[in-house]
């Protein structure tokens, strides 16, 4: 099984932060700087050195792959440009990790590495370009040669420390709207125009900024807001301020929720210009919409924190990343891991290394885990036999089933899987039909998540029915020496019931041929549900 080197994970997160490292523990790895390219370098003879194969591609992007593998691929990394007087993990810890995962699953001799690819992308954080360049352009480029993209980050925000969660699962990536305002009053000599008769934009403006958060929370708890940009113009001590030019930037996972903070604050701004006596302007710019993950990736991500045991979360991102480029293109997905203080974007970033160390774990089985929802049959095709059977007996407790089944991949697509799944049953004998029927739960006893909502037909029965089921299983039992086995999805505890009553009076070879069948059924809704929903 794959393990993550944590050692090497942390030596190589040092390595790349010597590149353009600062005295202050920063970073200035601007795109397109010296210190970019030489980083991407080093990158490039990493991936290398440990037989993987290395590619700077026409837009600056560093992938790397397993050799001769040909795609489509799930893709894991991040970025490793910086702002300036950055932090070391922003970015950096994501293409790292995915080195880490890659390198893991070679060096375990699991196929499931030739799914994957590793990238980093040129120029997220928009420094010395327009932000994203590298992600748009692979996007446009090779999208269809992507299966996803899942990126491991800092969460550059307090969230996950103030809660005492160690992984966050990200549900979408905010939307962003930008609003110019103008407010227009009267410039004039500030020491001769009485307060009162002034008609002073600044104050308008000031006035109406002061109950922003407030204002944000009404349309959305959730949400905020900030203004970066102001200007007084003319901009002199003596002069009542004639103009005020500000910069609202609103964020928010949903446009609905901008479009009510726009409404709430143009409400606001025209209440107090009208009672400064000044004229307001505003006008938005084109914005972000909100990039949702794909709701597959994140079930499998929730999957993998829950098995960790670790506190998580869901939540949003209110920063921007490139999966807002990829998102159009193919599902993606984002795990988070906290940054301590909710500081980014500073030499003063950091993030503990046992989460450092958690965050790969995660991306590592995310990975898998992600691998096996959007492409079921290609996971099972290179999935270690042991895993496949695994799969294989949670669809039916016959262990010659499992072992024939896995041995004949890999399989085409889906109906050829259900197919086989289906002849090899058959194939069987009575033996291995009873070791299958007797793993099930009797009708009426679910104990498991998934066995409750196949008997989802038994909640609310009548207690009359609940005995009538708990009788007709002893005495099935009594007359078989087998549990009583019926597909019970889609069907009513009343319909349970009565098909129990009906066979009872089978012979019992009539009545193993009968059970068979229904397990034959219960094995393909379970399989096709699996390769459905990669769950």
């Amino acid at each position: 099984m794959a393990q993550i080197s944590v050692p090497r994970l942390l030596a190589d997160l040092d390595r790349l932060a010597a590149i353009g490292g600062r005295p202050d523990g920063g970073v200035d790895r601007v795109a397109g700087s010296a210190a970019d390219w030489e980083a991407r370098r080093w990158l490039a003879a990493r991936i290398e050195e440990v037989g993987l194969e290395a590619e700077i591609d026409p837009a600056g992007n560093v992938l790397g792959r397993v050799p001769r593998s040909r795609g489509p691929w799930l893709l894991l990394g991040s970025h490793t440009d910086t702002v300036p007087a950055g932090g070391r993990l922003d970015g950096a810890l994501g293409v790292v990790a995915a080195l880490e995962v890659l390198r893991a699953l070679r060096e375990a001799g699991d196929r499931r590495a030739e799914r994957l690819q590793v990238v980093s992308f040129f120029d997220e954080e928009g420094v010395s370009g327009t932000g994203l360049t590298g992600s748009r352009a692979l996007a446009e480029r090779a999208g269809d040669r992507l299966l996803g993209y899942l990126e491991l980050h800092v969460e550059q925000g307090p969230r996950l420390e103030r809660e005492g969660a160690e992984l966050g699962v990200v549900s979408a990536i905010v939307a962003i709207r930008r609003l110019d305002v103008l407010i227009e009053g009267q410039a004039n000599h500030a020491g001769t125009t009485p307060m009162a008769e002034r008609r002073d934009a600044g104050r308008a403006a000031f006035r109406t900024l002061a109950g922003l958060r407030e204002l944000l929370w009404q349309a959305d708890p959730e949400m905020v807001g900030n203004v970066g940009q102001l200007e007084l113009r003319p901009g002199s001590p003596n002069v009542v301020p004639g103009e005020a030019v500000i910069t609202l930037e609103l964020r928010a996972t949903e446009e609905a929720a901008l479009g009510r903070a726009q409404e709430l604050f143009r409400q606001r701004l025209e209440r107090i210009c009208a009672q400064e006596r000044c004229q307001p302007r505003i006008a938005a710019r084109p914005g972000l919409p909100a990039t949702p993950m794909d709701p597959r990736v994140v079930a499998a991500l929730e999957r993998v924190c829950r098995r960790l045991g670790r506190p998580w979360r869901r939540l949003a991102s209110g920063a921007g990343h490139d999966a807002v480029s990829l998102a159009p293109r193919c599902p993606v997905g984002m795990l988070f891991v906290p940054s301590c203080g909710g500081i980014s974007h500073s030499p003063a970033e950091h993030t503990p290394e046992p989460l450092l160390a958690l965050g790969a774990r995660a991306l590592l089985e995310g990975a898998l885990e992600t691998l096996a929802a959007l492409d079921p049959v290609g996971w099972f095709n290179v999935a270690p036999e042991a895993e496949a059977r695994a799969l294989l007996l949670g669809c039916c407790a016959s262990r010659r089933w499992a072992e024939q089944v896995a041995a004949g991949r890999p399989y085409p697509d889906a109906d050829s899987l259900l197919a086989a799944a289906d002849a090899t049953w058959w194939g069987l004998g009575p033996d291995d039909w009873r070791e299958a029927i007797f793993a099930h739960p009797r009708i009426g006893e679910p104990s498991e998540a998934r066995e409750r909502e196949e008997q989802g037909g038994i909640e609310g029965a009548p207690p009359t029915v609940l005995a009538g089921l708990v009788e007709g299983n002893r005495r099935y039992e009594q007359r078989f020496g087998w549990r009583f086995l019926v597909r019970a999805s889609g069907r009513s505890a009343d319909e349970m019931l009565a098909t129990l009553n009906q066979r009872l009076g089978n012979d019992p070879e009539r009545e193993l041929q009968v059970a068979a069948g229904e397990q034959a059924q219960i094995t393909r809704l379970r399989l096709a549900r699996w390769l459905q929903e990669g769950t």
